[in-house]
């Protein structure tokens, strides 16, 4: 009897095993790869294999298919099924970001966003902004929910926006192939069904989608995206830029980078930190940009109290338009600082960044060389930077295209003290000017410090 009592024990371990590997078998069900073909056609399983050219798909309902990567849409990586939850993923919260607006240096409005995990899978992302008058008074509020399945694809969304105008109400929800749309106002109400076309998403989902994939995502991603701020369709596209690290809140932080064009809008940056959130995001060009912040500021700054802007919001513009020297200049990131010199001078700006100890001058002269030709700018270029730094060291150069204008353009390596510096000179030569960009700084920084002129 004593043998059969030491077998027993081990049974409810045994029982437990089981289970616990149930739950493991059923998580991996739980959760898939989906993959979306440009005709139209979905497929579903997990990816076992990958190549340049093609991709391998072992089929939920067994087997497996090798895929031409140039039928393919998109590829959504570990999707819950319908109708259930990744294991260990809560019902709840998944993410939760505050922002102050600002338009040029002044503060306009706040926003949030909250991305929700539903029962079922389903995801629901909510956006609230509120503008503020030049007063800071209250002017509009708006607030936009989406419901979107666990792949990010269109469920219902309502928008809501108030004003001094009144309340203005749409609500738009698919339903077999159709978009069908009710528009309510002061005294009217519409109601409009509209053809969905072949992969379309709402605005947030269209985002949140580049943030779940920002890693995947290669070269850039497009689809239509129903905006019903405007009731209309617009064709989104996500475009990664570049990983750079950005100086925050006194911490050097990797950034990758996208730019965002929206039909014929001016291009917008997303630039998103090593777990998926926000830093700052353009929301109209560079008129509007979300500069991220705390709960607790943000509250503060909703009931009234006076909260001064942090050092990352004093950085918040990221261009530089000089109107009268009809030029551009782009910051590299946020920790670098505009600095306009007076007029009647050939320097017209300084950027810096004190952190790594670079600076970047524009400089326009009225003028060009004899004949107006650009070889000529070349070799005065050449000449005076040479004599002006020790060590000069030509890496490269040529001719190349600034804001579709010809230009000259010398990258070069120099010493000051004991550090190594690497040199950015560009000219260009345009209605009756001469243009020149000079950047300089440690050489290790050099590929991340580079600004964008035209």
């Amino acid at each position: 009897m004593g043998p059969m009592r030491k077998i027993g024990a081990p049974r409810g371990w045994i029982r437990t095993v089981v289970f616990v590997l149930a739950l493991l078998v059923g998580g991996a069900a739980a959760a898939r790869d989906v993959i979306h073909f440009k005709n139209g056609r979905t497929l579903s399983g997990r990816i076992v294999g990958e190549t340049a050219a093609t991709v391998t798909l072992e089929l939920e309902g067994g087997g497996r298919i090798t895929l031409d990567r140039k039928e393919i849409r998109e590829i959504l990586r570990d999707v819950p099924a319908p109708g259930r939850s990744r294991p260990g993923g809560a019902v709840g919260v998944l993410r939760s970001e505050r922002f102050f607006l600002w338009s040029g240096s002044r503060r306009v409005g706040t926003r949030t966003l909250v991305v929700r995990k539903l029962q079922g899978g389903r995801i629901r992302i909510e956006e609230e902004s509120v503008f503020l008058d030049e007063k800071g008074r209250e002017d509009v509020r708006t607030r936009m929910v989406e419901t979107d399945t666990a792949s990010l694809e269109p469920v219902r969304i309502t928008y809501r926006e108030t004003s001094g105008r009144g309340l203005l109400r749409r609500d738009a929800e698919v339903d077999h192939g159709q978009l069908r749309v009710t528009t309510s106002l002061p005294g009217r109400r519409t109601e409009v069904s509209l053809a969905i076309p072949k992969g379309m998403r709402f605005p947030l989902a269209a985002r949140e989608f580049a943030v779940r994939e920002r890693e995947r995502l290669e070269g850039g991603w497009e689809t239509p995206v129903y905006d019903p701020r405007e009731e209309n369709f617009f064709l989104f596209r996500y475009e990664k830029k570049a990983a750079r690290r950005v100086d925050w809140e006194g911490e050097v932080r990797p950034v990758l980078v996208f730019r965002r064009s929206r039909g014929r809008r001016a291009a917008e940056e997303l630039w998103l930190d090593a777990s998926g959130e926000t830093l700052t995001e353009e929301l109209n060009g560079p008129a509007l940009v979300a500069v991220r912040t705390t709960k607790k500021r943000l509250e503060a700054f909703r009931k009234g109290a006076r909260v001064e802007p942090s050092g990352e919001e004093r950085r918040v513009r990221p261009l530089f338009v000089h109107p009268e020297g009809g030029f551009r200049l782009r910051k590299p990131n946020l920790a670098w600082t505009f600095e306009p010199q007076p007029a009647g001078r050939e320097k017209v700006l300084t950027i810096s960044n004190l952190r790594y100890f670079a600076y970047v001058d524009i400089r326009v002269r009225r003028g060009v060389p004899e004949g107006g030709l650009l070889s000529a700018l070349a070799v005065r270029m050449q000449k005076e930077f040479s004599s002006a730094s020790k060590d000069f060291r030509k890496v490269s150069e040529g001719f190349t295209k600034v804001g579709g204008a010809e230009a000259y353009r010398l990258v070069a390596t120099s010493r000051n003290k004991d550090e190594a510096l690497e040199s950015l000179l560009v000219g260009l030569l345009h209605g009756g000017r001469t243009y020149l960009l000079v950047m300089a700084c440690p050489k290790a920084y050099f590929a991340e410090a580079l600004p964008e002129f035209e």
